[in-house]
């Protein structure tokens, strides 16, 4: 409750309903707000384009061509394969494997949906 201020009758101010002591009109208060609405900001789009960035590096192992299997076998065996191969990149890769959380209910050709 950075933004929840409590203004006095009178000439007695604006003070934070949590901490009366905490004068709403000086700089340090200004200074929370500033870094409150960054934070607002980060979580909501920042982690996303964080994961968005983290998963786009490991695309190639993501997906190892599952679209490419398709033209010469049919979907399900195509799957079958990409998720293969994508097994065998995560047991040598430690770091793909720490991002499994968001990929591992996709194709591997929808690396990116999350």
């Amino acid at each position: 409750s950075n933004f929840a201020c409590h203004e006095f009758d009178g000439s007695y101010g604006s003070y934070l309903k949590a901490d009366f002591s905490f004068d709403c009109n000086s700089d340090e208060h200004k200074a929370y707000q500033i870094y409150a609405a960054f934070m607002v900001l980060l979580f909501p789009i920042g982690i996303p384009v964080m994961y968005f960035v983290l998963l786009y590096k490991k695309r190639e192992k993501l997906d190892p061509g599952q679209r490419h299997f398709a033209t010469r076998t049919s979907e399900e065996d195509a799957l079958k394969e990409a998720l293969a191969i994508r097994a065998k990149l995560e047991l040598e890769d430690s770091s793909l494997r720490s991002l499994s959380f968001l990929y591992s209910s996709y194709e591997p050709r929808m690396w990116w949906f999350e």
